[in-house]
């Protein structure tokens, strides 16, 4: 009894106890762990994934018509929540990412690492970004897809994501899927997990209008 109620107050207790209140909520199911070689399931990659990795705490569901798939991911480097939401779209986007300037320097390097020929795509003087997304975010793609990725990063995306304050996520776009990537040093908490859903099926939504 006594090991239940400490395992309750552990973090890793409380990290689960968010993630089932934010199931019961949203009306979506509670998987827990799932094993990354498990055949059974859609496993998430992304640019977090490695042969080390552990995921626990996963729900499933369909959030404002879009289905996904939101966990608590451990690596060496720490926890990340992640959202990943399959994209509407016949066409496949271009491989690129969004990222806070503020981004810390050993995950910015490791997304270099894993794929080094990635670069920023250069801001143009008169383009749909607003100078506060041109402060706040980098683009990241190969050279051969800057006018794609900045296409599928422009208007309604970049506004959307210019709305977030105290929260700076990474996306990651490949082909009909999205990643939202939480790094934050909080533990997640129902209302962060609802919020980081809600935003992710919306910046779905902003994407798939981009790629028609």
């Amino acid at each position: 009894m006594l090991g239940s109620v400490l395992l309750a107050y552990s973090p890793s207790g409380r990290v689960t106890q968010s993630f089932k209140q934010f199931a019961k909520k949203a009306g979506v199911m509670y998987m827990g762990t799932v094993k990354q070689h498990s055949v059974e399931y859609h496993l998430v990659r992304g640019f977090t994934a490695s042969h080390s990795h552990k995921d626990t705490d996963h729900c499933i569901g369909t959030f404002l018509h879009h289905d996904f798939i939101t966990l608590n991911r451990e690596t060496s480097s720490g926890r990340v929540v992640i959202t990943e939401v399959d994209l509407h779209t016949l066409h496949p986007f271009s491989h690129f990412f969004v990222v806070p300037n503020t981004l810390r320097r050993e995950l910015f390097d490791s997304i270099l690492q894993l794929y080094p020929h990635h670069r920023h795509a250069p801001y143009a003087p008169l383009d749909s970004f607003s100078a506060k997304f041109k402060d706040e975010y980098s683009i990241l793609s190969l050279p051969t897809y800057f006018t794609r990725s900045l296409h599928f990063a422009g208007d309604e995306v970049a506004k959307c994501i210019s709305v977030l304050h105290s929260t700076k996520y990474v996306f990651e776009v490949i082909d009909n899927s999205l990643f939202v990537y939480n790094f934050a040093a909080n533990e997640p908490t129902e209302k962060s997990l609802e919020f980081q859903v809600r935003f992710a099926c919306t910046l779905a939504t902003a994407l798939e209008t981009r790629n028609k």
